[in-house]
């Protein structure tokens, strides 16, 4: 991981109409939480919780294709938080994550808290600083519907191209109007 500031720290948080005790399990296995990932797909298993995978996406006119790896450094089942640390590349430069996913019981539902902090490098830097937050809230939005879908049905969501663009940017729009609405 590098050092320094990140580009964007995101802290993201949603309610899963499923119990813990079903989401859990989603969470802390690799082949069943990569698919809830929308454009991300698991393409080997390395051993000691690392893993090799890619993910795809396009927002808008900026396609992103990346690869890379990921290890799980941390799965704590009686605190059911998972931490991770993941680093990617493409043409348009490079991406490291530390992520942590932490799941709490309320009342027969489930809330998810992500907390990630992003460090991007190259041309992808200015687009992760723009519209880091917006793109993510709705990459986990999606992420925790499937992650719900997987817990209830016990099956994974249909591979996808990847996060629904227009649904992220009309996210990114709604909530840069809340926050102008919020100063006045």
């Amino acid at each position: 991981m590098p050092t320094g500031m990140p580009t964007v720290t995101i802290e993201v948080t949603q309610k899963v109409a499923a119990p813990i005790d079903a989401v859990w399990p989603v969470l802390a296995d690799a082949r069943r939480v990569a698919p809830c990932l929308p454009g991300a797909e698991l393409t080997e298993e390395l051993g000691e919780d690392r893993y090799a995978g890619r993910a795809r996406f396009a927002v808008g006119p900026v396609g992103l294709s990346f690869s890379g790896r990921a290890q799980v450094t941390e799965r704590d089942a009686n605190a059911h938080r998972i931490t991770l640390l993941a680093a990617s590349s493409d043409a348009g430069g490079s991406t490291s994550v530390r992520l942590t996913v932490s799941a709490t019981a309320e009342a027969g539902t489930t809330i998810l808290l992500a907390v990630a902090e992003v460090y991007l490098r190259g041309p992808i830097a200015q687009f992760g600083r723009a519209l880091g937050e917006e793109v993510s809230r709705g990459l986990f939005e999606q992420f925790a519907l499937a992650v719900e879908q997987t817990a209830l049905t016990g099956n994974a969501p249909a591979a996808t191209r990847g996060p629904n663009p227009i649904a992220i940017v009309f996210g990114a729009w709604r909530t840069r109007l809340r926050a102008t609405w919020r100063r006045d």
